[in-house]
């Protein structure tokens, strides 16, 4: 969704937090893997190599409560847009 409304960084730094939750856990892969990968693919080629590892590396260290409630409020922002 992030990625869908232009925010290519913020997709990123989400996409790092989950990454970090996963391995917190101990989850090596997800379900629907595939889409996963697609939506990294498609973050990666949104933004310049360097930007990405920046917003990935950055996300990786956000708290998971941080994480959920700006995903969230993503999900509020699509769904203002959808409604409105």
């Amino acid at each position: 969704m992030t990625l869908a409304l232009g925010h290519a960084a913020q997709a990123a730094r989400l996409l790092g937090a989950i990454e970090a939750a996963r391995d917190a856990v101990g989850i090596k892969r997800v379900d629907n893997w595939h889409h996963a990968e697609r939506i990294t693919a498609e973050t990666r080629a949104a933004l310049e190599p360097a930007a990405f590892e920046r917003a990935w590396e950055t996300g990786r260290l956000v708290p998971l409560e941080e994480a959920v409630a700006e995903a969230l409020a993503v999900a509020g922002e699509v769904l203002t847009e959808v409604m409105g």
